[in-house]
């Protein structure tokens, strides 16, 4: 009786129907792949800091500010400004903000050696080091900004035009009516702005221009070659890292440029986001956590939760598990930034106006439940013929956490694509039972074999190495 390995744990495709899928996996929600090849549960997270106690607003913006061991929080059209008083850790707001011209939408934020400065399509709101937010006085500022960026002591912005406008040099607050430049190289207007490397990239609906700060007279020039014939879909859900930046075309992909050319990374995903109803509205963050690095990408009115875990090169999704609907929301996740005088990882949530921890310490988000789910393609073992299952092992691991009864692993199967199996549930075992081989001895027979593997308790979870007892009858 042959044992083989059983592609529970390998990497997601949503290119193909799952019927198509025998090696691959077809979806993975509140978990990613690990370096190893195995299944692990995604960080939870505990509010630190609440803004307000309305409903129906979150966090649109957040970020770290060294000069001041400071978080900037944006939220219900306000801004708030946070700091590390204990390290227990304790979060207090210091002072409410003046309003930003629209509520729940994405808030742009730069940061000079003075000032914050805050927009999302009205006038830039700054905040200085010691006082409270206030608009930029000054007419000649940008009314309608989009975008903020900082570079060479410049204040950037765009408007949602062909042109992009700059402060005077090392005064963010004075503007010029004059210092203002248009991307002419394609007819489309700019939707996102980013400073990357020193350079300024132009982000527009179809076409993308590269600028730099040259100390001429007229500040800025596109360099040589600066002109990428690819659009932007999502213009808050542009990410860069040390070495490119990323975003969304205008085929509606994941794509990098490396400074020479622009590369796919969605391949497995493109059908997926291709088929969302909207990307327009997507926001996106890079988190690098645990050793891993994940693009997280939201969709509102899709309200799902995308993520590319590029350390491993896959695709997972995580949600807000809902018991009602056995279904998932996106994740509570809006918008994060890395405190690092604090040396907290920080999400603002997308349903209240709470800045959370986010950690593997944390097995739930607040008590709401973390719900790890894999579900694989239709496994065949290489061959249509009828098998016998007799048996199916593989490796389970339990982490501390909150939960006080012994965490359990649930896993179904459909045969032949047909119905759901049962649950059989298999127990993780006390604290400190680190390496268990879990067994399931439900024989049966098939030519496809399709399985779902879920967890719901508060406590980390580990699965991997998967084998299966068979018997090739006919």
């Amino acid at each position: 009786m042959p044992t083989v390995k059983v592609p529970i744990f390998e990497p997601v495709q949503k290119g193909v129907d799952a019927v198509e899928l025998s090696e691959e996996n077809y979806g993975v929600f509140d978990a990613y792949r690990t370096l190893s090849g195995g299944t692990t549960s995604r960080p939870g997270s505990k509010a630190l800091f609440s803004a307000s106690a309305a409903t129906g607003f979150g966090i649109d913006g957040l970020t770290y500010w060294s000069e001041k061991n400071a978080v900037i929080a944006a939220g219900k059209g306000e801004l708030y400004q946070l700091t590390y008083v204990s390290k227990t850790p304790v979060i207090t707001s210091l002072t409410g903000g003046t309003p930003l011209l629209n509520q729940n939408k994405p808030v742009s934020m730069a940061i000079d050696t003075t000032n914050v400065y805050a927009c999302n399509g009205g006038r830039i709101v700054y905040t200085p080091l010691s006082g409270t937010p206030a608009y930029i006085a000054d007419v000649d500022a940008p009314t309608n900004a989009t975008h903020v960026a900082f570079v060479d002591g410049y204040i950037l912005a765009i408007d949602g035009s062909n042109k992009f406008y700059w402060s005077d040099v090392n005064a963010g607050t004075s503007w010029n009516s004059l210092s203002f430049a248009s991307a002419s190289g394609s007819s489309d207007n700019l939707v996102s702005l980013k400073v990357f490397n020193r350079e300024i990239y132009l982000l527009g609906e179809r076409s993308i221009e590269v600028w730099e700060s040259d100390g001429s007279a007229t500040s800025f020039s596109r360099i040589p070659g600066g002109f990428i014939q690819s659009g932007c879909s999502a213009p808050y859900a542009v990410i860069e890292d040390e070495n490119s930046i990323y975003w969304l075309d205008d085929f509606r992909r994941l794509v990098r440029f490396n400074g020479k050319t622009v590369e796919r990374l969605s391949t497995r995903f493109d059908r997926e986001l291709q088929g969302l109803s909207q990307v327009s509205d997507a926001t996106a963050f890079k988190l690098e956590i645990n050793g891993y690095i994940f693009f997280v990408f939201n969709f509102p009115l899709a309200n799902r939760t995308l993520v590319y875990n590029q350390t491993v090169d896959d695709w997972c999704e995580w949600g807000r598990w809902s018991n009602s609907s056995a279904s998932y929301d996106r994740w509570i996740g809006n918008c994060y930034c890395y405190a690092q005088g604090w040396g907290l990882h920080l999400i603002g949530r997308s349903d209240t106006l709470a800045v959370s921890d986010l950690s593997k310490m944390y097995a739930d988000d607040d008590g709401e439940t973390i719900r790890l789910s894999r579900t694989t393609g239709h496994i065949d073992h290489g061959t249509s013929q009828i098998k016998q299952c007799n048996e199916l092992r593989f490796r389970a691991k339990r982490g501390q956490g909150l939960s006080t009864r012994t965490p359990k692993v649930m896993i179904r199967y459909k045969l032949d694509n047909r119905t759901w199996s049962g649950i059989k549930e298999f127990s993780l075992g006390d604290i400190g039972e680190y390496n268990l081989v879990l067994r399931d001895l439900r024989r049966h027979q098939y030519r496809t074999k399709q399985y779902e593997i879920s967890a719901t308790d508060s406590v980390d979870v580990v699965l991997s190495n998967a084998e299966e007892d068979i018997e090739v009858l006919r």
